[in-house]
C-alpha cells in the first residue's frame, strides 16, 4: 500500500544503448493499493518490456498509468479498479485534472500493449493528448461519476479538449507534435491503435468521436453503468449489475505464443463473478515458490488460483 506520495512505482531505464533491453523487463505489479498519488502511480520511463499490472486498486491518483517511453512492448494491464473523486493538490492548483494514461510525443513499439477489463469510477479523461503505438484498449468500463456516485453533468472528453480538430496529413515532426498537444492522436491505423468493447459513460462515446476521426470498434458503447453499490473506494461495489458480454481478446505473448482471454461467460470490466479477471501473462510466476499461477483476487481479498480466462 502506498499512500500520500508523489510517485509510487517508478522505473527508469537509462542503460547504455547496447544493454538497454536487459533492464526494466519482466515486471509484475499486483495486489496493491495506490491512494492519493499526486503524480503517477505506475510509471515506466525510457525503455521497458514485458510488464503485467493487474488486480490493483487506485484511489485519487493524478495519473494511474504513465507510459512515456521511447520504446517498449508486451504490456498487460487488466483487472484493476479505480476511483477518482477528489482533485489532488492544493485547492488553487490548476494542474490537477489528471488522466488515466499519460503518453509521450513519440513512441516506438517492439510488441503490443493491452489494457483490458478494468473498471473505473472517475472524473478524468482516458487520454488527453499525445500518442502511443501498438496500443489496444478492450472491454473496459469507465463510469464518469461524481464523488457521490451521480453522473457528471459536464464530463471531460475521453480523448482531450481538442478532440474535434481534424488530423492534417503530411505535417512535419514539430507541427505533428503541436497538433496533438490537446488531443489524443487520430492516426490509429499508422500507429496500430484499437479501442473496442469498452463501455464509457459519455455523450460523445462512441458516435461523435467516430465522426471526429477516432475509429472506435463496433462493440464500443455507452450506457449507464449500474454498480453493485455506490460506495467510493470499496472494491466489491464496482461489481456490475447485468454487465454486457465481453469480446474475446487474442494476446500476443513475448515468446510468440497467442492466448485467448474470454469465453461465453466473460463480461466487461474487472469483476468476473466473485473474482477479478485473470490471464496467463506472467510465465515466470510459475517459478515463484508459494504462488499459484494465474492467481486472482476474490471479493474478500483472498487469493484464488481459479482462472477465468
Amino acid at each position: 500500500m502506498i499512500i500520500d506520495a508523489f510517485n509510487a512505482v517508478h522505473f527508469f531505464n537509462e542503460a547504455s544503448f547496447d544493454t538497454v533491453e536487459g533492464h526494466s523487463k519482466n515486471v509484475l505489479i499486483e495486489n496493491n493499493w495506490f491512494v492519493r498519488i499526486r503524480d503517477n502511480a505506475v510509471e515506466a520511463e525510457d525503455f521497458a518490456w514485458n510488464w503485467t499490472v493487474r488486480h490493483n486498486f487506485f484511489v485519487d491518483c493524478y495519473v494511474p498509468f504513465s507510459v512515456e517511453m521511447a520504446r517498449s512492448g508486451h504490456f498487460y494491464i487488466y483487472g484493476n479498479l479505480g476511483w477518482n473523486g477528489h482533485r489532488p493538490g492544493p485547492p488553487d492548483d490548476d494542474h490537477s485534472n489528471g488522466q488515466l494514461f499519460k503518453f509521450p510525443e513519440t513512441h516506438q513499439a517492439s510488441g503490443p500493449h493491452y489494457v483490458f477489463n478494468n473498471t473505473w469510477w472517475t472524473t478524468m479523461s482516458t487520454a488527453k493528448k499525445k500518442r502511443f503505438s501498438d496500443f489496444h484498449h478492450y472491454n473496459n468500463v469507465i463510469a464518469m461519476r461524481s464523488l457521490d456516485g451521480s453522473p457528471l453533468q459536464d464530463p471531460p472528453n475521453v480523448f482531450g479538449s481538442a478532440w474535434q480538430t481534424p488530423d492534417i496529413p503530411d505535417l512535419g515532426p514539430a507541427d505533428l507534435v503541436k497538433s496533438e498537444e490537446k488531443r489524443f492522436t487520430k492516426r490509429w491505423e499508422e500507429l496500430v491503435i484499437s479501442f473496442d468493447g469498452d463501455c464509457i459513460e459519455h455523450a460523445n462515446f462512441p458516435a461523435a468521436y467516430r465522426e471526429a476521426g477516432y475509429p472506435l470498434g463496433d462493440r464500443s458503447h455507452s450506457s449507464p453503468v449500474v454498480f453493485n453499490k455506490l460506495e467510493f473506494g470499496l472494491p466489491i461495489a464496482l461489481r456490475l449489475i447485468q454487465p454486457a458480454r465481453a469480446m474475446p481478446i487474442d494476446l500476443k505473448l513475448p515468446d510468440g505464443a497467442v492466448v485467448t482471454v474470454g469465453n461465453r461467460k466473460t463480461v466487461i470490466g474487472a469483476w468476473q463473478g466473485k473474482n477479478l479477471i485473470s490471464a496467463p501473462t506472467v510465465a515466470f510466476e510459475e517459478l515463484w515458490p508459494g504462488i499459484s499461477p494465474f492467481s486472482t483476487i476474490n471479493s474478500y481479498g483472498d487469493v484464488s488460483s481459479k482462472a477465468n480466462a
